[in-house]
């Protein structure tokens, strides 16, 4: 399929059906964007290939992920490059292709807004960070709560609210409510949630966060977000902040998102429109749920300024 309008599920449904058929060099196109000449679809061994307009010499490169060739010819039905770069990215299962996606996404818009002229080759950190083999679900997940304290209206109580202790049930408690952050690198607000979350939330006074950002080259890293919220806290906030961050590898957190749009995306859901008063089967422990938040009702602006136990501001 050749469509205007790229998605996660159809470059899925792509690699489902074109892995075993494409041979060395060839490319199954899914996608092509006349307008930032670029193309995206699937490779040989089930590779996602991103193809695009060469105007000046590139230096390849390979990596355990990702791979970079220019001076290839590309030849669709809507799109000819007579000088084109290919990208080769390696995804294993379904959060490696979600992230992939993210990254080619990200690069279609650079592309449009350069007029077909993408800089590729001076992308070679960024695309090795994106694309490495840390936990993409850890650091996404850690992205999201970092963006939370930072948007916070009063950054003290955020940072006493967040992970209280080893135990919390949520991402953040205090006395008078709570707050699960949930983050995704997607356009549509769909996020995974426990049966054990889904049972309780409704008693919890638990308010759910939806935060959705992109990967992108010139964005905030987590070591970077954390010595910003540093920046805004006092001493005796700094050392219990540090304290928590230890569970966190953060030297291997190398992918930078946008943090602009992660706080300008963050939208609240009261939790009781979600719980689950449902029993699960004998034997059977936990489960977990695929919600699209986009079929529930959000808060409002001014709700989610006054939001308990810290209001976030969302226009930073």
């Amino acid at each position: 399929m050749i469509d205007d309008v790229w998605s996660l599920e159809a470059l899925k449904n792509s690699l489902d059906a074109n892995r075993e058929l494409i041979e060395d060099e060839e490319l199954g196109v899914t996608f092509v964007d006349l307008q930032g000449r670029v193309a995206l679809g699937v490779g040989f061994a089930g590779k996602v290939v991103f193809v695009g307009s060469q105007s000046r010499d590139v230096k390849g490169f390979s990596s355990e992920r990702v791979s970079l060739v220019g001076d290839k010819v590309f030849v669709s039905p809507s799109l000819h490059l007579e000088r084109a770069f290919r990208l080769e990215f390696s995804g294993a299962n379904d959060d490696e292709i979600e992230c992939v996606f993210a990254i080619v996404a990200g690069l279609r818009q650079l592309a449009i807004e350069n007029s077909g002229d993408l800089p590729i080759d001076a992308l070679k950190d960024f695309l090795v960070g994106a694309t490495a083999s840390f936990d993409l679900r850890l650091e996404l997940g850690l992205f999201g709560e970092l963006v939370t304290i930072f948007a916070a209206q009063d950054t003290a109580i955020a940072l006493k609210c967040w992970h209280r202790d080893s135990n919390s049930t949520y991402d953040f408690s205090s006395s008078i409510g709570h707050l699960e952050v949930k983050t995704t690198l997607a356009a549509r607000r769909r996020h995974w949630f426990s049966f054990g979350q889904l049972s309780k939330m409704a008693n919890d006074h638990l308010t759910v966060l939806s935060i959705s950002t992109t990967l992108v080259p010139d964005g905030v890293a987590c070591h970077e977000l954390v010595e910003r919220i540093l920046e805004l806290s006092d001493e005796e906030d700094r050392a219990s902040f540090t304290k928590k961050l230890e569970d966190y590898d953060l030297g291997e957190m190398r992918r930078t998102f946008d943090l602009h749009g992660a706080i300008t995306s963050i939208k609240a859901y009261g939790a009781g429109q979600l719980s689950s008063s449902g029993v699960l089967p004998p034997n059977v422990l936990d489960a977990k749920f695929y919600l699209d938040l986009g079929a529930f009702k959000e808060y409002s602006a001014e709700k989610l300024a006054n939001l308990e136990p810290f209001g976030l501001l969302t226009a930073n």
